[in-house]
């Protein structure tokens, strides 16, 4: 087993305990590769990854179910399998939530929406937090334009949480 999948298995496990014990979505918000070499070379951009990404999650979910209120955990992860830096969020979030103290199920999270979302969010953000400096703004305008880099990857399997760790 990879151990970039065991530390994923082992921080599941971890927060499975203070999860509610309703079915999850594992969720996956890659980035562009272009953009990795400005978040290997700043760290402090990682803190926008993350807040973009469960603001790009809430309003995909708001547009669909206005009003909702869901549950979400978030982690960013910086290197991927082959241990090359590639910045990336891990989201795990309830599979429904609550409007008007009732339990409202979540049908489907359209990963084309969710990552033109992802992408859209990203890309201003990042805008906006280096406005002076040429190389990112190159690099978010032909990231943005070819957008292969920003994939969402939503598993497919409902997870239960309950004390003993998570069951797929």
């Amino acid at each position: 087993m990879h151990p970039g999948k065991v530390r994923v298995d082992n921080w599941v496990n971890a927060i499975a305990k203070d999860m509610l014990d309703v079915p999850h979505l594992h969720i996956t918000l890659t980035t562009d590769d272009l953009l990795r070499p400005f978040f290997h070379a700043d760290r402090s951009l990682l803190k926008l990854l993350l807040q973009v990404a469960a603001q790009a999650v809430r309003e995909v979910i708001d547009d669909i179910y206005p009003g909702l209120r869901i549950g979400m955990v978030y982690t960013v992860h910086i290197f991927g399998r082959d241990l090359g830096f590639k910045s990336h969020v891990y989201l795990v979030m309830t599979k429904g939530g609550l409007r008007d103290n009732t339990w409202v199920e979540i049908d489907e999270l359209p990963g084309n929406r969710l990552a033109s979302k992802w992408r859209y969010l990203l890309c201003k953000a990042l805008r906006q937090a280096r406005p002076h400096d040429p190389d990112l703004q190159r690099a978010i305008t032909q990231g943005y334009h070819d957008h292969r880099g920003f994939q969402v990857y939503a598993a497919r399997a409902q997870a239960r949480f309950a004390r003993g760790g998570a069951k797929m």
